[in-house]
Order: C-alpha cells, then sequence, then structure tokens
C-alpha cells in the first residue's frame, strides 16, 4: 500500500508541476502578447504624429516654393516689359487672349 501511496503522491506532483509549468507558458505568452500590443500601439501613435508633421511641412514648403518661383516670374516680366512699349503691349494681349481661353479649365 505505500509503495501505491508514493507512486500516486510522484504522479500528482507530476501533474501539479506539469500544471504550474503550462499556467506559467500561458501567462508569458499572454505578457509577451501584451508587450507586443504596446509596442504597436506606441509606435503607431508617433508614426500619426510623424505623419502630421510632414504633411504641415510639406504644405508650407510647397506654398513658400510656388510663392517665390510665382515672384520670380513676375519680377522677371516686370524689368522686361517696363521699358519696351511694345513687349508691354504684345505681353497684355497675350495675356489676356491666354487667361480667356484658359478661364473654363479650373
Amino acid at each position: 500500500m505505500s509503495n501505491v501511496r508514493t507512486t500516486a503522491s510522484a504522479l500528482l506532483n507530476t501533474v501539479e508541476t506539469t500544471a504550474t509549468s503550462v499556467t506559467k507558458v500561458f501567462s508569458t505568452a499572454n505578457r509577451a502578447v501584451d508587450m507586443l500590443d504596446r509596442y504597436v500601439a506606441e509606435h503607431q501613435y508617433n508614426q500619426a504624429l510623424r505623419i502630421k508633421a510632414d504633411r504641415h511641412v510639406y504644405r508650407t514648403n510647397l506654398i513658400n516654393r510656388i510663392a517665390m518661383e510665382q515672384s520670380k516670374a513676375e519680377e522677371q516680366i516686370t524689368r522686361e516689359i517696363e521699358n519696351n512699349e511694345v513687349l508691354s503691349e504684345h505681353f497684355k494681349r497675350n495675356f489676356d487672349t491666354i487667361s480667356k481661353l484658359l478661364a473654363n479649365e479650373e
């Protein structure tokens, strides 16, 4: 009978140890998934901030660049036509014609 008790006790200890190990495995897996979730959430938040900032910078740079290009073009036109009456008349006539032609294209 003592032999049966010893065997049963060893078997129960084995089952308990196995159950504890399985519990630890699931607990560890659960913590690992939580860590991964927090990591991904943090990077998602950082990326959203970065995209928002990048859009602002891109928009500002685009406006500045195009405004500067347009300003330089207008300055060049002014310099070229200010002392040349014939060129000034041609420019104004062509400007009006092309503006009317493209008015419905916007």
